[in-house]
């Protein structure tokens, strides 16, 4: 007898299976059949149900797998499947055929378009794909893909007419039709440059014009400022050796008169040595005048002695006459003592009147040398002045030596700067020549443009 524990223990075999199954795994199987008494041939059953689906599912997975990687050679094996397994295994193949036959007429399809893409890439835009025998999807991308293609030829004709005409000078010609999107963008960005390049071609006709109209004005004022400026540098390379010239006899001014202050200086000591010396001279003179003086007094007192001895012996004589005999040698001696006297007199009026007369000329002298001395006094006050004058003169002299030489220098550099812009001059020249040059090829060349 089947109990109850059977089909308990049966549905918990049945319960494990379908978990296992509901995990995604068909592995599992009802094992020992026979256990189960009347309940095997229906665990049998289902198990030959999760045979074919494991087997169903295995085979479609494997044949669509092919599928995908573009092998078609390979189809679903129906082996021992019935009902809707067979008929999903039917279905499963004719999709395959028609899977194969999609990807041999893409293959065919690419080829194709590969091909006009091609001659398309190398300029040939004739080509057009075959419509015969291609419907649907195919049909139309084929389609869209030969409208792309004269729709892209018509355009690349038009900007390749503009071109063309472009190269020969014509700017007349614009891309005619109506087109959109990008191919409308480069219609118009080609029209517009065609209008921007007559535009650019008349302005640069007029400004070529101009140009070497201004060009030609530029060449000839640049050959006049070539002459002016070769003269210019002639004279001021003249200036330049006078100024020179002068340069060198004021710097020889300033040398004479710093040695003439140097002179100067010197006389002006010598002239103050020479002041000493006479003030030395006159204070002499004046002891001298002093000394003479006091000798005059001297021989004064001299001749009133003189006077008085003889007095003194003429009393002397009388007293000796009165004496008589007694007297007689008393009054030889007062005699001679009166001679000596008379003589003492004489020779101190002489030399009074020596000491007078020397007196005179002293006062003389002294007034000469006083005099002198005054000249000497105006002499060094003059030198003084001289040498200030002189010494002013050698600093003025050696400011305008320096002066000079600045100067010098400035003209020397204004002589360089002159040289070189008579290069530069000419440099322009040449390059005005060359503008005038270039612009007369500037106008042929836009010459060649017609608008």
């Amino acid at each position: 007898m089947f109990g109850a524990s059977q089909y308990r223990r049966a549905l918990d075999e049945i319960d494990a299976v379908c978990a296992r199954v509901a995990r995604g795994d068909l592995s599992g199987r009802i094992l020992h059949l026979r256990q189960y008494g009347t309940l095997a041939p229906t665990l049998a059953r289902f198990n030959r149900m999760l045979d074919l689906t494991d087997a169903y599912i295995r085979e479609s997975g494997a044949s669509l797998a092919f599928a995908a990687d573009g092998k078609y050679y390979r189809p679903f094996l129906p082996t021992g499947m019935v009902g809707h397994f067979r008929q999903g295994a039917v279905t499963i193949n004719r999709a395959r055929e028609a899977m194969k036959a999609g990807a041999e007429e893409s293959a065919r399809l690419e080829g194709e378009v590969s091909g006009l893409v091609g001659a398309a890439a190398r300029g040939d835009m004739s080509g057009r794909l075959p419509l015969d025998g291609r419907s649907g999807f195919m049909r139309q991308l084929a389609e869209g893909i030969n409208a792309l293609v004269a729709r892209t030829h018509e355009a690349c004709s038009g900007v390749a007419g503009v071109i063309a005409g472009l190269a020969r000078g014509d700017l007349g010609h614009t891309v005619e039709g109506h087109y959109e999107g990008i191919f409308a963008a480069v219609q118009g960005d080609v029209n517009r440059t065609i209008g921007t390049l007559r535009d650019v071609a008349a302005r640069l006709g007029d400004s070529a014009a101009a140009v070497q109209t201004a060009a030609a004005e530029i060449s000839e004022g640049s050959r006049n400022l070539a002459t002016r400026t070769e003269s210019q540098a002639s004279t001021l390379e003249q200036t330049a050796a006078a100024m020179h010239q002068i340069t060198a006899t004021v710097k020889q001014n300033a040398d004479n008169a710093q040695a003439a202050s140097q002179l100067a200086v010197a006389a002006r000591d010598t002239a103050d040595r020479g002041g000493s010396v006479v003030a030395d001279a006159v204070t002499a003179v004046t002891q001298i005048e002093e000394s003479a003086r006091r000798i005059a007094d001297i021989v004064g007192l001299i001749d009133e002695i003189a006077f008085q001895t003889n007095l003194l012996a003429l009393n002397a004589s009388v007293e000796a006459a009165r004496a008589g005999e007694a007297g007689k040698g008393f009054a030889v001696v007062a005699q001679e003592v009166r001679a000596l006297a008379q003589r003492s007199a004489n020779a101190s009026k002489d030399i009074k009147a020596l000491i007078t007369e020397s007196n005179a000329q002293v006062k003389t002298g002294a007034a000469l040398v006083n005099r002198t001395g005054d000249s000497l006094g105006e002499i060094v006050a003059a030198v003084k002045k001289v040498v200030d004058i002189v010494a002013e003169i050698a600093t003025a002299s050696g400011e305008q030596a320096h002066g000079l030489d600045e100067v010098n220098t400035a003209v020397a550099s204004l002589d360089e700067m002159t040289q070189r812009n008579g290069a530069l001059v000419e440099e322009t020249s040449a390059a005005a020549r060359a503008l005038a040059d270039q612009a007369g090829q500037l106008g042929g060349i836009v010459g060649f443009f017609r608008r």
